[in-house]
Formats: structure tokens, sequence, C-alpha cells
């Protein structure tokens, strides 16, 4: 039996719906794959209905459910959760390969090693914490980005909400877990933001008993592993008695699975059916999420976050050795301050290796004390919303699908965003001016060489 063609105008308002959909870059995966992801909370079958209601507002008769998921599933590279990379990429590429080369061979054995080492170098360190009040072992990750409003409004779905970011630090010794929030209006998810969480939780800590600090991390280089956050390390050693050495290791790539997790699992399960307008709401969220041993929550503003990009430039060096070798930061699995030697940075290339010494100061005149520093604030004011976030969060408000009662947050928000320069006016407005002066300059020099001719032509001719 022929089947059935489907007009190209159906096809087309499929298409419009689906695309109405915002969808998310994997938290986990971003830089290996291209694959969006839709919230959990929505499923092609629950997509179809609001599909359904669209056509009926409209008053044009819908596709069959089938024509919705070929067009979906052929069309599009969606996908309805966040994956948390449980398997290893590199891992999955040396079993899918039949014929492998000594290259690969050694390159697996290698990476083995050193997942086995890391994690073996976190449970050491955990063991210590639990009989030495005086260590503290933690490990952090940032939890996927959370929405404002959150909850099961079909519209939510349609429109950009204002991102809240949570970076979570769990303590490995007594089980407790510690949140640092703040929204995309405030900072933003960089190493300064990440340093200046650390630098909330070891300093509260050094002023609890704790003076040994063996931190463990992915090893994302823009938030983790980096000299911003190695400048802060520095800084503590150098500037608070109580510290005596900070640690910091880095999981082995496609193996980084840690406590936070669990943290981060609590609070998606308290968030499921909740309705969350503002990042308060989120913080509340998460004090509950676990009864045992609540969650300790700080909400982070403008003065709370330190640029220490801008600290780092007290330090000389960060990319050799006192033996001459190159530092790899791409490639650190450990590195460590301590106060005998503040000045002196010990990095490894492999969990397995000697520490080898990296002078900060080598070569520099007039050396630093990290006392002496003044932290500067990152920045004094807020961050713009984009257009396209300020339209949808806009359209939110003017329905009364973000209820009345939260106005008073989004509206500065939404004010800062509408008074900000107009960019793309001033590019403009600066490429039409380069553009008329060219335009001048070249007028000038084409007059000026006509002359020059013409009165060459005269002399030439004895007309002058």
């Amino acid at each position: 039996m022929k089947q059935r063609r489907v007009a190209d105008s159906i096809k087309r308002g499929i298409r419009q719906h689906i695309e109405s959909f915002t969808p998310v870059e994997s938290h986990y995966c971003r830089k290996q794959t291209d694959r969006k992801y839709l919230p959990e909370s929505l499923s092609l079958r629950k997509m179809y209905r609001l599909y359904q209601d669209s056509c009926k507002e409209q008053g044009t008769t819908p596709a069959m459910e089938s024509t919705y998921r070929k067009i979906f599933n052929r069309e599009f590279n969606y996908y309805f959760f966040t994956p948390k990379k449980d398997q290893c990429d590199f891992c999955t590429q040396y079993r899918n390969t039949s014929s492998k080369s000594e290259d690969l061979e050694r390159a697996y054995q290698v990476h083995c090693a050193e997942k086995e080492m890391a994690r073996q170098c976190k449970e050491n360190a955990k063991m210590r914490a639990k009989s030495e009040p005086e260590i503290i072992a933690a490990c952090f990750d940032l939890q996927q980005v959370l929405n404002c409003p959150h909850g099961e409004i079909s519209s939510f779905y349609y429109h950009r909400k204002l991102s809240v970011y949570n970076l979570t630090v769990y303590n490995m010794g007594n089980g407790f877990g510690s949140c640092y929030l703040w929204s995309e209006v405030i900072a933003c998810r960089g190493a300064n933001e990440v340093a200046s969480c650390l630098f909330r939780f070891i300093t509260e800590h050094a002023s609890q008993g704790g003076k040994i600090f063996e931190l463990f991390s992915d090893n994302c280089g823009g938030q983790n592993r980096n000299r911003f956050v190695a400048t802060l390390y520095w800084f503590l050693v150098g500037s608070i008695d109580a510290i005596e050495s900070v640690t910091h290791s880095f999981l082995e790539v496609g193996h980084t699975q840690n406590e936070n997790d669990s943290i981060h699992s609590a609070i998606e399960r308290a968030a499921r059916k909740a309705k969350i307008y503002t990042p308060e709401q989120w913080s509340a969220v998460a004090r509950t999420a676990r009864q045992n041993k609540p969650y300790s929550v700080q909400d982070m503003q403008l003065v709370d976050f330190i640029n220490f990009k801008e600290v780092a430039k007290e330090i000389r060096n960060f990319d050799v050795t006192d033996a001459g070798c190159k530092v790899n930061w791409s490639k650190l699995r450990s590195i460590r301050f301590s106060k005998a030697e503040p000045n002196i940075m010990l990095v490894k290339h492999s969990h397995g290796d000697d520490y080898a010494r990296v002078d900060l100061m080598r070569r520099k005149r007039n050396v630093t004390s990290a006392a002496d520093v003044q932290l500067p604030q990152l920045r004094t004011t807020g961050l713009h919303l984009s257009a396209a976030k300020y339209k949808d969060l806009s359209v939110l408000c003017a329905k009364n699908l973000i209820p009345p009662a939260y106005h008073p947050f989004f509206r500065p928000c939404l004010m800062m965003t509408l008074h900000r320069p107009n960019v793309r006016f001033l590019e403009i407005r600066a490429a039409f001016t380069v553009t008329l002066v060219l335009y001048m300059y070249c007028t000038y020099v084409a007059i000026y060489h006509c002359c020059a001719l013409a009165f060459t032509y005269l002399c030439s001719t004895h007309l002058l």
C-alpha cells in the first residue's frame, strides 16, 4: 500500500515547533560533541502533545505522531538527557579497535595506570582526612547549569532562561557538602569564579583548624587546571598563617566521577517537581536536598568574586622548572604549594613521578610577598543578558508566566540589559567612520596625483 505523502507545510510546521524548544550543550562533553540536550522533564511524547495543543490554538490539523517522531529523529541532533560521561572516550576507542597498534597499547596502559594512581591518591587523602582533623581532603565540581524559571509549564521549554551556576565542594573527611551559587548576571563560570569559591571554602576551613588541604577535581583547563587557580594557592600559603600546604590533584580524563555527583543528583531530585523562579529558591532547594548532613549553601555576590588574573601578574614564572624543563599545563596531574617555600610551585606530569620545582619569582628583581598583595574585586557591576535571553524573559514576565511577585528580581536584570550601550550600533558607527576617513584620504591622494600630472604636462608643453 502506497504511503500518504505529508504536505510540505505540515513538515515545516513540525520543524518550527521542534526548533522552538531551547536546547543546551552538554556540560560534560561539549568539547567532544555537537549534540544538543533538551530538559530531562521533556520527552518526545510530551513534545508531540505540546505540538497538538499548538495546532489546536492555530486552527490547523496536526500530523501523526509517527511523522513528528521521524522528523525529530532524522533531522535533529537532540537528546533528552545530559550525559554524565560514565564511559571514557579513550577506553571506548580502545575496546572498539580490532587491530591495536603498539602506540595505542602503550597509551592505553599509561591511561589505565594514571586512572588507578589518581583514584588511589584520592582514597589515601580521604583516609588521612578521616583520622587527622587538620587535613582537609575535598573534591569540587561545577553542576550543570540550573535555570530560572524552572517548572513543568510548557512555555518554559520554548524560552531562554536565566542561568544559575553551582560549584559544589564535598569534604571527604566528614561527608559534608558545600554549595556556592550565583546567577549569570553576577559572574561567569571561569577560572576567577572557581578560584573565588575555593578561596571561601579554604579560608573558612582554615579558621576552623584546617592546615593541610588536598583538593581533587576534573582537568578542565578553563576552570580548574590553570595558573589563576594556582595563583590562589600561592596567595593562601603566603598570606594565611594557619595554612601549611595546598595540593591540587587532577583525576584522569574520562574517569572524573566523584562524590560531587551525589550532591548534584540530590539537588536535581529535590527540584524535579518544584517551581523555581529565582536563584534564592535554588539555594533553598539545595539546603533541603539532603536531610542528613544538609548542605551548606552560600549565595555568592559581586564582592565575593576576586580577580586572580590580575593577582597572577605578580608572578613571573609559571612555565619553566628549575631543571629547565617546560611545564605542560594541559598534562599536569598535580600541583603543590607549601608555607616552607611559598614562592615555589611543585608540579607533576604523572602521579607516579616526583615533584619538580618551579620558582615562581625566577629572575624577578623585586620579589613579591603574597602577604603584601591586595585582592582586587573582579567587577563592581553586574553582567548583561544576551539580547535573545532578554527578549524571552521579558515575554515570560509580560505574560505573568513568571508570577508578578518575582518581577522585582527580574526587573533590574532586564533594565540593566536594556540600557547597556548598543554594541552593534557602535560597531557600525566605527566602521562607517573608518570608511569615511579612508575615502577622504584616497580622494585627497587622487586629487594630488591629478594635479601633479597636470602640472607636469603643462611644463612639458611650455604652456607654463
